[in-house]
């Protein structure tokens, strides 16, 4: 009787046990179904992108920056980056940039993307926006290493910049980097960009 008794009272205590975890199966799944959206983009602006990815960048290094990219068109993606508290002589950059996919190589090929967009940066002798415009213009590769592993290289001039006029790597959307592709959804950067950053995160929705 005291034994029944016991499973009597502890019957309830484990379906509600049962029912937490399944709720939180349940929540994991769906957190997960969010992520996982088309997410080829990273710290830079990528020239692997696929249409209709949306992504978040947050990045560190000699600062910290943040990036949002949206591949509004077929062959056509638009974004901007911000970053501060970078090491002088670079001041707080802005960025907004256009790019134009000539090549989608998606997961087996080289990309090629054109580049083009309007930067400030407050660590320039004379403010901001020294001359105008103030454009940077250049072109973007991307290349699969390995099915979760893509190399970047965006060579990106910082036009009307009075102290480095012809620097390749300048932009802030200029810059070399590695990242790794936990899944469709997600993935971290290695390298060095424009906007001083050393290590990115990448999130689509």
């Amino acid at each position: 009787m005291i034994f029944a008794s016991l499973m009597f009272q502890t019957e309830p205590i484990l379906m509600r046990l049962r029912c937490r975890r399944a709720a939180v199966r349940v929540a994991l799944s769906v957190l997960l179904a969010g992520i996982a959206a088309p997410a080829w983009a990273s710290t830079l602006p990528a020239a692997d992108f696929r249409p209709g990815a949306r992504t978040l960048g947050i990045g560190l290094g000699f600062g910290g920056g943040v990036s949002f990219d949206d591949a509004f068109a077929p062959s056509w993606l638009g974004g901007g980056s911000v970053s501060w508290l970078a090491s002088p002589p670079i001041g707080e950059r802005f960025d907004v940039h256009l790019l134009y996919q000539f090549i989608n190589g998606g997961r087996s090929g080289l990309s090629i993307a054109g580049i083009v967009g309007l930067w400030a940066d407050t660590g320039i002798k004379g403010g901001p926006f020294p001359s105008m415009p103030p454009l940077e213009t250049g072109f973007g590769l991307a290349y699969p290493l390995t099915p979760n592993l893509v190399g970047r290289l965006n060579l990106v001039v910082p036009l009307f910049n009075p102290t480095r006029p012809f620097d390749v790597f300048g932009g802030p959307a200029a810059g070399l980097e590695v990242s790794y592709r936990f899944h469709p959804g997600l993935e971290a950067t290695l390298g060095l960009n424009g906007e001083g950053n050393l290590l990115g995160l990448r999130m689509s929705f």
